[in-house]
């Protein structure tokens, strides 16, 4: 979702706003109570780093290592 929204619709940051977005767009309807909190564990988390904050407070942007991750997994599947 992160690559697809950064390359193809050129929304370089995300918020919590568009995971609820998609969790609705697929019709799930058990959105966590904290959503924000795996975004700020890919920022955070030292095992992690994926993502770097946005131009604006609550953004969330994958970095270059977060997508060599997300680019392994799609060689994977």
């Amino acid at each position: 979702m992160l690559i697809g929204l950064k390359e193809y619709r050129s929304t370089p940051a995300i918020t919590v706003d568009h995971v609820f977005s998609a969790y609705k767009a697929l019709g799930w309807t058990d959105f966590p109570k904290f959503a924000v909190g795996p975004l700020q564990d890919l920022k955070h988390q030292q095992k992690y780093k994926w993502m770097a904050g946005g131009a604006k407070g609550g953004e969330y942007a994958i970095n270059g290592y977060g997508e060599q991750e997300v680019l392994k997994w799609h060689k994977k599947a």
